[in-house]
């Protein structure tokens, strides 16, 4: 049954991540709730292109855009006026319009000033976390490879910023929503996201019985990649793998792509028989390995966090897939490509717990729950209780000399981890211990 709260009218924005926003978007308008998304950046792989943006985000969009690709100072300039002046007007049209707010991955109106404004005119904020917004970019293989000039001295000035960041977030935010393995910077506590799972709904969700299985059965089994970043997610080693096994005697069909459109990934997704996601992973379960489970494929996702997971969140809230050590990832690939019967057995657990619990209309429940302020004691995450040293996207051996640079370079205060001495002694005797 739909909700009609005509009372609660919702704004997601500014920012997409992965088909989240969108996601969560189509699971408000299932409950039958008032809900508008604003994504005022363009989005590589296309999730969430929509006819149905109003003037004043429209004009938000273009003035944004032409601020970043004019090339002369002048219309520069005169670019971000109208962009400053744009985000004014697109400001107080939603303050007329929305009672909730619910922001994505450093996006805010005006650079997080803007909370007060919204806390002063009794607004609910919801802020929601999604990876290196929040994680310390000394345990991000992600950013300190992107585009390979990132330095040990950024890294320290960066995690200040995201620290400090996240101080003014949680003094307004009414909810913060983020999961274990990158909330080392909370003081307060947080909403569990693994609990609240990874909406998704499929355009189409009558092609999942048209095509699930079509490749299923066949003496090569087809294994599909699409790594949106190929060093975080450990693409060499993963096609060294590939390669092995294949030098083994397993008939295995490899399809790799990248920088695709995500209706594309989706058509791969179900001609595949299984995916390989990534080796270093701190979630179970990503985007792109939930895309997957929704049509019943399985995915081999390796992450040091598997190890740990199971002490931050209950049993029933983690996905019944292929979670494993990146030791291990090799091993799991192998017996699913032999064993067809594993690969429906997995493919049809994840399946079923994603179309249950993260179905978009079931993750977008919890989000009015929050609104509400109806919230169970299971979904709270306690800060000072995360244990967790080993980041993603990076192998241990290289963490460890990433982290020992950041602690030589400037000492344990870098960590900005004060407040959280065990956790903080943790991480530097890792820094300084044996390889092993």
């Amino acid at each position: 049954m739909k909700n009609r709260d005509s009372a609660v009218k919702v704004m997601i924005g500014l920012r997409e991540v992965a088909g989240y926003a969108n996601n969560l978007r189509k699971g408000f308008d299932s409950l039958g709730i008032k809900c508008t998304q604003i994504n005022i950046f363009d989005h590589a792989f296309q999730y969430s292109n929509k006819p149905g943006d109003n003037a004043f985000i429209r004009f938000k969009r273009k003035t944004y855009g032409k601020k970043k690709e004019a090339g002369n100072s002048f219309f520069k300039a005169l670019w971000r006026c109208a962009d400053v002046l744009s985000s004014v007007v697109l400001f107080v049209w939603c303050l007329l319009h929305f009672n909730t707010f619910i922001f994505f991955y450093n996006s805010t109106f005006f650079h997080f000033y803007d909370l007060p404004v919204l806390k002063f005119f009794k607004k609910k904020i919801i802020y929601v976390f999604l990876g290196s917004d929040s994680r310390p970019p000394y345990l991000s293989g992600a950013i300190m490879q992107e585009n390979g000039t990132r330095t040990i001295k950024s890294c320290i000035k960066l995690a200040a910023k995201i620290k400090n960041k996240i101080n003014v977030i949680e003094k307004y935010a009414d909810v913060c929503v983020n999961f274990y393995s990158q909330a080392h910077f909370h003081t307060r506590p947080f909403i569990n996201g693994l609990v609240i799972g990874i909406p998704y709904k499929p355009h189409n969700p009558e092609i999942q019985a048209v095509l699930t299985g079509v490749a299923l059965g066949k003496d090569t089994v087809r294994i599909l990649h699409a790594p949106s970043k190929t060093g975080p997610k450990g693409t060499e080693k993963i096609r060294a793998m590939i390669h092995e096994l294949k030098e083994e005697g397993l008939r295995i069909d490899y399809v790799e792509i990248a920088g695709k459109p995500n209706n594309e990934v989706v058509r791969e997704l179900q001609l595949c028989d299984f995916v390989v996601d990534q080796l270093y992973s701190d979630t179970p379960l990503a985007v792109f390995a939930t895309e997957a489970a929704w049509f019943s494929k399985p995915a081999v996702v390796g992450g040091y966090y598997a190890d740990q997971i199971k002490d931050d969140v209950p049993p029933e809230y983690i996905p019944p897939g292929i979670f494993c050590l990146p030791d291990e990832f090799k091993a799991k690939v192998k017996s699913l490509v032999q064993d067809r019967n594993v690969r429906l057995k997995t493919g049809s657990a994840v399946g079923q717990f994603v179309r249950t619990n993260w179905a978009a209309e079931a993750v977008a429940q919890r989000y009015v729950s929050m609104i509400s302020g109806n919230i169970p004691n299971e979904w709270i995450g306690d800060p000072y209780k995360n244990g967790y040293v080993y980041g993603m996207g990076i192998e241990k051996s290289r963490l460890r000399a990433l982290l020992k640079s950041v602690l030589d370079e400037g000492g344990i205060k870098t960590l900005q981890l004060m407040d959280k001495p065990e956790l903080e002694r943790a991480i530097s005797e890792f820094a300084y211990s044996a390889v092993g």
